[in-house]
């Protein structure tokens, strides 16, 4: 359920502006769940590079409690922010 959260935000986030996102802060508890979910390479990607799909993990923990993670890219330009409501 998180990883493919993730997937379908960077999908979003190409759609809507033409280009990838590069880096992705999200709050501790989603980190910690997201770790706990991935198996593998995938786990040892994570854990070794502090990555997911490319894009290099920071964890922020002054997130609002809605907020899970939000996708930007290196200068800061354009956010993608994603909310527990848009879960389903």
């Amino acid at each position: 359920m998180f990883w493919n959260t993730i997937r379908r935000a960077c999908f979003e986030y190409m759609k809507r502006f033409n280009y990838a996102s590069t880096t992705i802060k999200m709050s501790r508890w989603y980190y910690n769940n997201l770790e706990r979910e991935m198996c593998g390479k995938q786990w040892l990607v994570l854990i070794k590079e502090n990555s997911v799909l490319g894009n290099k993990i920071v964890i922020d923990d002054n997130l609002k409690e809605k907020e899970l993670f939000i996708l930007c890219d290196s200068q800061g330009g354009h956010q993608y922010y994603f909310y527990k409501d848009n879960l389903k």
